[in-house]
């Protein structure tokens, strides 16, 4: 079986927006390792003001390469959480293996 190429660095790949008033923020991540990833986020001239929304889509390695047959149950796993660490202009929180996630928080 061929293994996954490995993406060197010690965060996931990411694009930030801000919205048009720039009171919130929002980030999305893209883990394509078979570990979890801490992503620290540090902004400078705001900050958090209130939790974060996360939303994943994770798909465990054994199925990278399956496709989808109709009608049967999905090999992937939604979720959403709000357990992400932050406090002033710092926030962390986890990126799982194999997963798309997307973080928006309220910026002051």
């Amino acid at each position: 079986k061929e293994k996954l190429p490995y993406v060197k660095g010690k965060t996931v790949e990411w694009v930030a927006a801000l919205s048009p008033e720039k009171d919130s923020l929002a980030l999305l991540m893209v883990n394509t390792k078979d570990t979890e990833v801490e992503m620290p986020v540090e902004i400078r001239g705001r900050q958090f003001a209130g939790k974060p929304q996360i939303r994943s889509v994770t798909c465990p390695a054994e199925h990278i390469h399956s496709h989808l047959i109709p009608g049967e149950k999905p090999l992937w796993t939604v979720s959403e959480r709000t357990d992400a660490k932050a406090s002033g202009d710092k926030m962390s929180f986890r990126v799982g293996p194999n997963t798309v996630q997307s973080v928006t928080v309220p910026l002051r």
